[in-house]
């Protein structure tokens, strides 16, 4: 059995959904099983789960052992203390993350004719593993299918909007520029990201609007990159040296506490997608002065916002990737394919939101 396997069980939901309990006899009930991880960090990000009569939200991790979880040692490793469901095959040990903390156990089951399927689609050789049974499948369910997961993830942003919407007294741009910083993040930082925004608010960020060095600074500040130690080198470049004093000096203005730089993921990600870069990205598009909100509302059409939410780096990352270690490069500007997935899951459903509102009105 492959690890894989038990996250493909717990994504789909394919463990049954009734009568569940944790180990320790608890219930559990799934409400969301979270955004499915690739990268480094916990399986599952953003998980929602009942557990007896508490809803959590924060991440789970899938192993085929408990005791893999020493094996690949998350107890060393702080990106685990929020982890809130540890599901296992087999339980041989209790873990305890680098925090402290003792997340429920769920011990997972499944059909015997899901694996035979799942293992046979593996090892299918065709591109599409699962093409010749879609002619099973009716033309209409298939497209009736398809329909109705674009409707559902399209309500599920819609309601993360009006969540976040709900959380800033209706502040459209405050939430705008949370929502724009998670996904800026893409799925390795999101929650970084989405807690940059939440340690840096807007109002801040406004005050410096026209000096795209202290926005930065504030950002980095406040991401806890500019912290000792936050790298494996001492860093006395003229950029850094820079934000580093702006920082400081903003820091004590605003009474800010950074962020802990161990919860910021490098690994397995391309140069162009380390939140060093994207950072400075955020910064180019929060630094015009203007009503991000406004401008995007005030947009005819994809080209102006495509646009509007295209930024490139400073001009010291064309030739760095992170800070202090000098690697010869170019601009590092935000490509259409990310512009395209910040339209698609930030901006489209805003707008959508919008559109609702004013048709309801």
């Amino acid at each position: 059995m492959r690890e894989e396997f038990l996250h493909f069980i717990w994504k789909n939901r394919l463990f049954g959904t009734e009568h569940l309990y944790t180990r320790e006899g608890r219930t559990l009930v799934v409400i969301d099983p979270g955004d499915y991880n690739r990268n480094a960090g916990p399986d599952f990000f953003n998980s929602r789960l009942r557990v007896g009569e508490t809803i959590w939200a924060g991440n789970v991790e899938v192993h085929i052992n408990a005791s893999d979880w020493y094996s690949h040692r998350h107890h060393l490793d702080h990106a685990y203390d929020n982890v809130i469901l540890h599901v296992v095959a087999n339980y041989d040990a209790a873990v305890e993350s680098a925090g402290g903390t003792v997340p429920d156990t769920f011990i997972i089951s499944w059909e015997a004719r899901v694996e035979e399927k799942y293992n046979e689609y593996l090892n299918n050789p065709d591109i599409i593993a699962c093409r010749n049974d879609l002619d099973k499948i009716p033309g209409f369910t298939q497209r009736h299918c398809i329909s109705r997961m674009a409707a559902e993830r399209l309500e599920v942003k819609t309601r993360r909007i009006k969540e976040t919407l709900n959380s800033t007294n209706n502040d459209w741009d405050e939430t705008l520029y949370r929502l724009l910083a998670k996904y800026f993040g893409m799925k390795v930082n999101a929650g970084p990201f989405y807690l940059l925004s939440l340690n840096l608010p807007l109002r801040i960020i406004r005050r410096h609007a026209d000096k795209r060095l202290q926005v930065e600074a504030l950002m980095y500040g406040q991401a806890g990159m500019l912290e000792p130690g936050a790298f494996d080198r001492e860093i006395y470049d003229e950029y850094y040296c820079s934000l580093l004093a702006e920082y400081r000096l903003l820091r004590q203005k605003y009474s800010l506490k950074p962020a802990e730089s161990w919860m910021w993921k490098f690994h397995r990600l391309r140069p162009l997608n380390f939140p060093t870069i994207r950072i400075s990205q955020l910064a180019g598009i929060m630094s015009t002065g203007r009503s991000l909100f406004g401008m995007m509302k005030s947009c005819a059409g994809t080209a102006e916002l495509r646009e509007v939410f295209t930024s490139a780096a400073s001009a010291y990352w064309n030739d760095h990737y992170i800070f202090g270690s000098y690697k010869k490069g170019k601009e590092k500007r935000t490509g259409s394919m990310m512009v395209n997935m910040l339209l698609i899951n930030t901006i489209i459903p805003m707008l959508y939101y919008l559109w609702q509102g004013d048709r309801q009105g």
